[in-house]
């Protein structure tokens, strides 16, 4: 059993949300929305000309204390649209004096033909946190995928920095069943990797985004990796492409502007992975 499967320890507040998206009347509609604690999702929203539906997932405590469990797993169906992001960042807090890790993980399953982007906010990492943070998608050979996740260590504005506690972070891409991108990021407040030139080099901001290019030919990869080194700008610490995955590394000191990259990043990149014009969710603009 997988770190992201592990059962909630209910000694604690659990919170999990489980989606389900099919293809009704030609429109990706939710077909199941099951949830315990205090995790939700508002009424999915179709802007778009395209049957895409969007989601917002909603955490009304606005963070992680000791012993809490999230978990969110999207199962979506075959040919559906999706994209799912939140309203605000997480957060992740200073641990009680009894020491329990707090975890939010996230369970993505892409059937035949589906394509879905996750383009949630920023999760700050708090003096003294103990997080877990895991992202795991399990992709069909012809099934499309964008996504990110953006960490933020310490808050800088409020000269807060973090110099204690610790953070486990998770990346899993499998396709068809079989591994296609695995990471796994241990980081302590006191680990060189935060200021050497090999790791974050003293940047409290980082970020990873990752497309996949399965349904491109070789030139419009290319194509697509150039796109991408000519979006990022000075923000970007690396653009690799990957055994048909496109996985671009970002390092700041400001969440808002990695944030505002990445954006412009998948602004550029959709038409090419989705084959449709970039529809920001409505939520961005509050």
């Amino acid at each position: 059993m997988s770190a992201l499967e592990k059962q909630p320890d209910h000694r604690h507040w659990p919170a999990s949300l489980h989606l389900e998206l099919a293809l009704r009347s030609g429109c990706t509609r939710l077909v199941r929305n099951r949830h315990l604690g205090p995790l939700r999702i508002q009424r999915p929203f179709h802007p778009e000309a395209s049957d895409c539906a969007h989601l917002y997932v909603l955490h009304p405590p606005g963070g992680l204390v000791s012993g809490d469990d999230l978990r969110l797993t999207v199962d979506a169906g075959v040919s559906t649209r999706s994209l799912i992001t939140t309203p605000s960042a997480g957060k992740i807090y200073h641990v009680a004096s009894t020491g329990e890790r707090q975890r939010q993980t996230t369970h993505i399953t892409l059937a035949k033909g589906s394509q879905l982007e996750w383009l949630p906010q920023d999760n700050i990492v708090f003096d003294g946190a103990l997080g877990e943070l895991g992202l795991r998608v399990d992709l069909a050979s012809d099934s499309r995928f964008f996504g990110w996740e953006i960490t933020c260590l310490g808050r800088a504005a409020g000269d807060k920095p973090f110099r204690k506690g610790a953070l486990l972070q998770r990346l899993e891409l499998y396709r068809n069943g079989k591994p296609w991108l695995l990471e796994r990021t241990p980081l302590r407040a006191t680990a060189d990797i935060l200021n050497s030139p090999w790791g974050l080099r003293g940047q409290t901001v980082f970020a990873t985004a990752i497309a996949t290019l399965t349904h491109l030919g070789p030139d419009q990869q290319k194509h697509a990796l150039e796109l991408a080194r000519e979006q990022l700008g000075q923000t970007c610490a690396g653009v690799t492409l990957t055994r048909e995955l496109l996985i671009a590394r970002l390092l700041g000191d400001d969440s808002e502007t990695v944030r505002n990259q990445l954006i412009r990043f998948w602004w550029a990149l959709r038409p090419l992975v989705f084959d449709r014009p970039a529809c920001a969710p409505r939520i961005w603009a509050t």
